[in-house]
């Protein structure tokens, strides 16, 4: 009779230990799938992520910089798309993943090159389609090309929760206006379940980690040839 309890015992013992293996682990794959499948493709990891750098040069327009390795170059478009624009380099993560409402989309390069003598400094307003009033700046003082110039950062929220991050610099020589235009957007957590809503904030925080680094890293090494 004991060695039959115990045996018994023992079995019940079994089948728990693999109940509860068996539910930890289907439970952890589950948020582990919901949690990649949530957001529209959006990060969900805050790791940093290593950067690589290569070089573009225009000998017509007479500016080189570097910019990480990965990202898309295009010249394939005309003054009338977007005025001045010469260039335009982004993280080709936006191209292939696409650029959902509420999502984060991965930082943008575009130089537009216009004439000194014509040219004027546009409001916020032209790049975010919204009233001033909606458009918190901060600017501050820069070198970049050895020469020293204001750095402006602006930031909207869109209506659906995602924050969009401009950079503005305009950088004069040889009677031309260089101006760098470099944005990237935060996701709207708001808008994300409450179980992955710090992981949606820690890539938001990774994201501008990471956008700021880079921007900083083409400023250093962008140089307009006179």
């Amino acid at each position: 009779m004991l060695l039959t309890f115990r045996s018994r015992t023992l079995r019940w013992t079994i089948r728990l230990t693999l109940v509860v293996f068996w539910t930890t682990f289907i439970g952890a794959s589950n948020r582990s799938d919901v949690a990649a499948s949530s957001g529209g493709g959006q990060r969900r990891s805050g790791a940093p992520v290593p950067v690589t750098w290569t070089s573009y040069a225009s000998a017509e327009q007479g500016f080189s910089f570097e910019y990480p390795r990965g990202w898309t170059p295009s010249t394939s478009f005309t003054a009338v798309d977007v005025p001045g624009l010469v260039l335009s380099v982004e993280d080709s993560r936006n191209l292939t993943n696409g650029i959902e409402p509420a999502g984060e989309s991965y930082p943008r390069l575009q130089i537009k090159v216009f004439d000194q003598r014509s040219y004027r400094t546009p409001p916020p307003s032209v790049y975010f389609g919204v009233p001033l009033n909606e458009i918190s700046t901060r600017e501050q003082r820069v070198t970049a090309s050895g020469q020293t110039a204001a750095l402006r950062r602006h930031t909207t929220t869109a209506p659906e929760g995602s924050t969009k991050i401009t950079q503005l610099i305009e950088l004069a020589a040889s009677g031309r206006i260089y101006l760098l235009d470099y944005s990237y957007t935060q996701a709207g957590c708001s808008n994300v379940g409450e179980a992955f809503r710090s992981d949606c904030l820690a890539s938001n925080r990774t994201l501008t980690t990471e956008g700021d680094r880079i921007f900083e890293h083409i400023l250093a090494t962008f140089k307009i040839r006179h």
